[in-house]
């Protein structure tokens, strides 16, 4: 699935940033989170102090490529060069195809998105929950790279999981954009977290983090798992919200090597 590579132009220069480049599956979604003050540190600062950006660039590539470009396009440190607001004639970005931001059909400009911040909710899942099964298997597939995780299998084996309870689902209104599907050991009072995504568009807003502090506090006495491929960057996102690098293991059924994260019960909590 092609996504989108962009860059903002900061009406007022940060220290030494002008600019800030990114990419995404939906750039509406992503531009309302940096207006918002959910997206990136950067972006943030200036959403919390006023300070306006905008679009300055935007083109399409190849989704399987899309992180390594936006690696290399903040390696190079030139984003101006791209910038159609710096430049009359900006470069292409290598390995992307550039549109025309006046093709946009809606507003690319912090000020006109500020205040459009979406509300979420994290609920475990029920039997009525049955009818996201589509959506919550096109997410397991649209993401399976970023999960880090063997996917669960049949449908079958996916409803049994949500009539049990064992998801957590994050909706944006009545659209799922998430979620945490775990299941649990009482005898040794361990939680294996099989799955986590979060929809593209909707990453800035710290869902991960809300799902996985949901699952702690709904089981504050269980120590919580969670097994990733070493090579994945989904890693980080573990070692961020306070998880503890396990022993680094082989993957069954392949040659890749998995890390396997955990956290302690939640501090001062009492049985």
């Amino acid at each position: 699935m092609p996504g989108y590579l962009y860059i903002l132009h900061f009406d007022e220069p940060l220290h030494h940033a002008k600019h800030y480049s990114g990419s995404t599956k939906n750039l509406r979604q992503r531009l309302v989170a940096h207006a918002s003050g959910a997206g990136s540190k950067l972006t943030k600062w200036l959403a919390d102090h006023g300070l306006n950006w905008r679009l300055g660039a935007v083109a399409t590539a190849p989704g399987n490529k899309l992180r390594a470009i936006e690696r290399e396009l903040k390696a190079r440190k030139n984003a101006c060069d791209f910038c159609a607001i710096c430049r009359n004639t900006p470069f292409k970005v290598p390995g992307t195809l550039p549109i025309d931001l006046d093709l946009c059909q809606f507003a690319t400009d912090s000020q006109s998105l500020r205040g459009e911040r979406p509300e979420f909710t994290i609920q475990v899942s029920t039997k009525g929950d049955r009818e996201c099964l589509e959506r919550i298997r096109w997410l397991m597939q649209d993401e399976r790279e970023a999960l880090g995780f063997i996917p669960i299998g049949d449908a079958s084996g996916a409803l049994t999981a949500i009539d049990r309870g064992r998801f957590l689902i994050v909706r944006q209104k009545h659209t799922v954009v998430g979620y945490l599907m775990w299941t649990k050991d009482d005898s040794t009072s361990q939680v294996n977290i099989h799955q986590l995504t979060i929809d593209d568009p909707y990453r800035l807003y710290g869902l991960g983090k809300q799902t996985v502090a949901t699952l702690e506090a709904l089981l504050p006495h269980y120590t919580l798992h969670a097994r990733v491929r070493s090579e994945l960057p989904a890693n980080e996102f573990w070692e961020a919200i306070g998880f503890t690098r396990g022993v680094e293991r082989e993957n069954e059924g392949s040659l890749s090597k998995c890390n396997n994260w955990y956290k302690a019960p939640m501090k001062g909590y009492t049985p």
